[in-house]
C-alpha cells in the first residue's frame, strides 16, 4: 500500500505549477496591488500570506486563487494592514 503523504515528482511539479499560475493570476490583477502576497501549494491546497491593505482585497486574492485549475482549497492567511501600522514603519 503506498504512503499518500509522499510526495511524488508529479505532485511536487504539479503544486509548483499551481502555485505560478495563482502568482501569475495576482499579478495580473488590475484592481489590486498584490506584490506583498506569498503564494505556497502543497497537495493542490493553496496557501496565501503576507500583507493588504483592504479586508476586500484579502477576500479578492483568495477568489482568484480559486480561480486557477488544481486548486484543491485556499487558506487565506492574508493580514489586512491598517494605515496606522503603516505609519509605525
Amino acid at each position: 500500500m503506498p504512503d499518500d503523504h509522499r510526495e511524488t515528482a508529479s505532485q511536487i511539479m504539479s503544486d509548483a505549477a499551481v502555485t505560478a499560475a495563482v502568482q501569475r493570476k495576482l499579478t495580473a490583477d488590475r484592481k489590486a496591488n498584490f506584490t506583498r502576497v506569498d503564494v505556497d501549494t502543497d497537495q493542490g491546497i493553496v496557501q496565501l500570506s503576507g500583507v493588504v491593505y483592504t479586508s476586500e482585497q484579502k477576500a479578492r486574492a483568495g477568489k482568484l486563487a480559486k480561480q486557477v485549475n488544481g486548486v484543491r482549497r485556499v487558506e487565506n492567511n492574508l493580514r489586512v494592514q491598517t494605515a496606522q501600522q503603516e505609519s509605525r514603519k
